[in-house]
């Protein structure tokens, strides 16, 4: 069984304030994209080549959260187990994903609809 952590809105939040050397993962694909990102977030599609994985985290050591729109979207999910089964070792899921993350607590985020 493949196997990676989770990790809520604040315990994620935490580790942004903190400035924690770590990779953060936008796993929706281009239909559901809307441009919002949790600060510092890159786009990886959970459908991506696993070579963009490589260009896009070549560090399978380093530390990874990977969220989506929301705790209904299995983005997020697919996309850490694709990761942990290319060999990635820590990975985190944040499920409630970009609506939680900005719609209900009212976090930051960069970018904005697509125009």
């Amino acid at each position: 069984m493949i196997k990676y952590g989770h990790i809520d809105a604040k315990g994620l939040k935490n580790l942004i304030d903190n400035k924690a050397s770590m990779v953060i993962l936008d796993a929706r694909t281009k239909e559901w994209d809307d441009g919002r990102r949790i600060p510092g977030a890159k786009s990886l599609p959970f459908d991506s080549a696993f070579e963009t994985f490589a260009q896009i985290v070549p560090d399978k050591d380093a530390l990874i959260a990977i969220y989506c729109f929301s705790s209904q979207c299995p983005a997020g999910k697919k996309l850490a187990e694709k990761m942990a089964s290319q060999g990635y070792t820590h990975i985190l899921e944040y499920a409630g994903g970009i609506k939680e993350w900005s719609d209900e607590l009212g976090y930051p985020i960069e970018g904005g609809s697509k125009n």
